[in-house]
């Protein structure tokens, strides 16, 4: 599943991920992240999913 947050409506999300950076893309496993990518980099977007 895939979900896209606006961290300018919902700063708690933001805060609570220590998301410092658009974009920020997080791997959450059981409740929790797992794997943290900063920045629009296909290849590594691609790497992470596969991991």
């Amino acid at each position: 599943m895939f979900l896209l947050v606006d961290v300018d409506e919902v700063k708690g999300v933001a805060l609570e991920m220590e998301i410092k950076a658009m974009p920020t893309f997080l791997m959450m496993k059981g409740g929790g992240s797992t794997d943290k990518l900063v920045g629009a980099n296909p290849d590594a977007i691609k790497k992470m999913l596969k991991s």
